[in-house]
């Protein structure tokens, strides 16, 4: 087994391009998806974060050296409650099988674990978020930072 680079929520459209960077840089990947329709084209394997035995499973049949989290159940109005499973559960799970592999974690949380109410942030601005969508990316930021993966964390701001 070559070492790879697994890419969760790469038909997203974050994901994607930074698939697609990587590919044609020349890097081995593996793009996890849950579209069970694309899973036999190059490079893609079956990876739903609402499925933690497909999370063991590709980390069990890899060798994963770097793993890039983009994955996300997107929900502005849900409740916590619905999006624990997919933003927290699942990040634990991975960052677990990443530490097994000693594999460098990188994780894409948002600004939207700052307060609405702020109009500037910066690296010494206080988390607090306004919704249960930016409640789950920064339960999982605090997973990885006290877990022991090597990681790096990504605050991306809005992308359109």
């Amino acid at each position: 087994m070559k070492n790879k680079t697994l890419i969760t929520g790469s038909t997203g459209f974050i994901g994607s391009h930074i698939a697609n960077y990587f590919e044609k840089k020349g890097h081995q990947l593996l793009k996890g998806t849950k579209n069970k329709n694309i899973i036999n084209e190059k490079n893609y394997t079956y990876l739903n974060l609402s499925d933690i035995s497909s999370i063991e499973r590709v980390f069990s049949e890899n060798t994963i050296e770097t793993v890039i989290h983009f994955g996300a159940k997107i929900g502005f109005n849900n409740n916590l409650a619905e999006l624990q499973k997919e933003n927290v559960t699942a990040t634990q799970v991975i960052v677990e099988n990443a530490l097994k592999h000693d594999a460098f974690f990188v994780f894409a949380s948002g600004t939207i674990v700052y307060s609405s109410d702020e109009e500037y942030v910066n690296e010494f601005t206080i988390p607090n978020p306004s919704n249960s969508y930016g409640e789950s990316k920064l339960l999982g930021e605090k997973y990885i930072i006290q877990s022991g993966v090597r990681y790096c964390i990504h605050r991306i701001s809005g992308v359109f």
